[in-house]
C-alpha cells in the first residue's frame, strides 16, 4: 500500500492561524495608540515648559507677563489669546525659533491666562492619557498646568 501525502493546510489550521494573527494585531494596534498618546502628552508638557520659559524672559524685559483675557469657567477655547500669540509683543519673539507651539494632535492653541493684570500667568494643555501623574482632573478632562507661581486653582479658570 502506498501512503498518500497531501500538501497544504487544513481549513481548521488556517482558521487558527488567522485567529492568532488577528488577536496579535489588535493587541499591537492598541499598544501603539497608547504610546502615541503618551508621546503627544509629553510634547504638550515640553511645549508648556518652553512657553513658561519664554514668558519668564518676557517678564524680565517688560516687568509683567503678556496680557490675556480669560475665557469662561472651565473652557479655555473661548479665552482671548490673540495678544499672547500674535500681538505686537507676542510670545513668538521670545521663542527660540519664533514659532509658538500648538497642540500636536489638534493644532489648537494652548490656553494662556494672565492673572492680576500681568502679575502672574497660567498655561493649560488637555492631556489624552487620563492616568497621567502630572495632570489634574477638572470635570471629565485631564489637564497639565504650568504657572508663574503657586496659584490656588489648578483647573482652567
Amino acid at each position: 500500500m502506498k501512503k498518500k501525502y497531501t500538501k497544504g493546510f487544513s481549513f481548521i489550521e488556517l482558521l487558527v492561524v488567522i485567529s492568532i494573527i488577528s488577536v496579535l494585531s489588535v493587541i499591537g494596534t492598541t499598544n501603539y495608540q497608547g504610546i502615541q498618546s503618551k508621546a503627544r502628552d509629553s510634547a504638550r508638557k515640553s511645549n508648556l515648559n518652553n512657553l513658561a520659559t519664554a514668558l519668564e524672559i518676557y517678564f524680565q524685559k517688560n516687568g509683567s507677563y503678556i496680557d490675556g483675557t480669560p475665557g469662561v469657567q472651565g473652557d479655555c477655547a473661548s479665552a482671548d489669546t490673540a495678544t499672547f500669540y500674535t500681538g505686537p509683543n507676542s510670545i513668538a519673539s521670545y521663542m527660540a525659533d519664533t514659532n509658538v507651539p500648538n497642540d500636536p494632535l489638534t493644532g489648537e492653541r494652548y490656553c494662556y491666562i494672565s492673572v492680576g493684570d500681568g502679575a502672574s500667568f497660567r498655561l493649560f494643555a488637555k492631556l489624552e492619557n487620563s492616568s497621567d501623574p502630572d495632570g489634574v482632573t477638572c470635570g471629565a478632562i485631564r489637564y497639565y498646568s504650568v504657572s508663574s507661581q503657586d496659584l490656588t486653582s489648578t483647573c482652567p479658570l
